[in-house]
């Protein structure tokens, strides 16, 4: 989780002149639309552990799907996060 927050910080930084592009945590997103979005899901596939704590409640991917008005993008291992709780479902769609 470290390192997703200095890349996320990190976006913050070089998008900060460009207002259309918005770059940070699901949490940050909540009550927020955008016509595009990205949705990156890294995880080390040897420590399952970030991947079991986004997928305990069903919240965290409904607020990441829903902020998409026009389109999303899901980036990451679909192997490894197709076997979590309710990302499962997301992975057999796409």
């Amino acid at each position: 989780m470290k390192n997703l927050k200095q890349n996320t910080d990190y976006c913050a930084l070089e998008f900060y002149r460009k207002p259309e592009i918005s770059c940070g945590t699901i949490h940050k997103f909540q009550g927020k639309e955008a016509d595009i979005v990205f949705l990156v899901l890294g995880s080390d596939p040897k420590s399952s552990g970030a991947r079991n704590w986004a997928s305990s409640k069903p919240k965290m991917l409904n607020v990441a799907l829903t902020r998409a008005k026009k389109r999303i993008y899901v980036i990451g291992n679909k192997n490894l996060w197709g076997q979590c709780s309710y990302f499962d479902v997301m992975a057999a769609t796409i």
